[in-house]
């Protein structure tokens, strides 16, 4: 849990050691190995190796230290034990017959972070789209009930709640165990669940979508914020350059230029990509 650590006094003049890191085998688990040692005085320099070693994956890390000063070994892995291997990670000490050795082991929460969003960061702007959704919802539902739009952050503080999305996700990736419901899945040709892959390659953090939501959530309101004030900087300035008096009427919901517009875009969307169609809709937008 990380609320504690583990210490190991190796005294015996035995040249090599073992350290057997029980129940280290998921993806998100990071651990900081201290190790110190301290030796007789003499003027030889000890000989002295340390090796982090994954069985079922070939990333050794070997380390020697230069001086008396503790080493600290970060230990993570990059694939997961698979099931059909029972082998522990082990730390294999070289030592010297002289000096006494201290192995300090202990959760790194930082580095735990880092392995999550290295194994979930290619959802992340999922959720920050699923934020910005739900904020243009509560915006949507407030023009409709008040006739007034709310501020987006407003919007995004009223609707961007993780039960609107983490219960619909469990309920998707439980029922899509089941052949009829993974057939129904298809047949709408919908893509993979993010989840689902993530479950079946033993990646998943049982947090992880939860914190990703959250800095979904960071990410989208200072993002507003940021836009919000460009915009209002660049629109003073082309007032500034250029001022007018008189503001065309708005035309009629849907006229021809709006209509070769929702074409063009489209076509793009069709022969390139749905993404590019959006970011130059968004370059419309911001230009209007």
């Amino acid at each position: 849990s990380g609320l504690s650590s583990s210490h190991i006094n190796i005294s015996s003049s035995g040249l090599l050691h073992i350290l057997h890191l029980q129940g280290f085998s998921e993806i998100y688990q990071a651990f900081t190995i201290l190790i110190a040692r301290s030796c007789a005085a003499s003027s030889e320099m000890k000989s002295t190796i340390y090796r982090l070693h994954v069985p079922w994956s070939h990333e050794d890390v070997v380390r020697v230290p230069s001086d008396e000063l503790p080493l600290q070994l970060s230990a993570k892995l990059h694939v997961p034990r698979p099931p059909n291997n029972s082998q522990p990670v082990t730390v294999t000490l070289y030592t010297s017959t002289d000096c006494l050795y201290e192995v300090t082991v202990y959760t790194s929460f930082t580095q735990m972070l880092g392995q999550i969003i290295r194994c979930h960061w290619p959802s992340l702007h999922v959720y920050i789209v699923s934020n910005l959704l739900l904020a243009f919802g509560a915006q949507l539902y407030s023009i409709s009930s008040k006739g007034c739009s709310l501020e987006f952050d407003t919007s995004l503080d009223v609707a961007a709640k993780p039960y609107k999305v983490e219960p619909v996700l469990s309920i998707c990736r439980f029922l899509l165990s089941y052949d009829w419901f993974r057939d129904a899945w298809q047949s709408l040709l919908l893509p993979p669940l993010d989840a689902s892959e993530l479950h079946s390659m033993n990646l998943l953090f049982p947090l992880g979508s939860l914190l990703l939501f959250l800095f979904g959530s960071g990410i989208a309101y200072w993002s507003g914020m940021i836009f919000k004030s460009t915009v209002g900087i660049l629109s003073s300035t082309w007032n500034t350059l250029k001022r007018r008096t008189d503001f065309p009427e708005e035309a009629g919901p849907l006229t021809h230029r709006l209509l070769a517009e929702v074409l063009f875009f489209l076509f793009i969307a069709w022969r390139t990509c749905g993404a590019f169609s959006i970011l130059l809709l968004f370059i419309r937008y911001l230009q209007k």
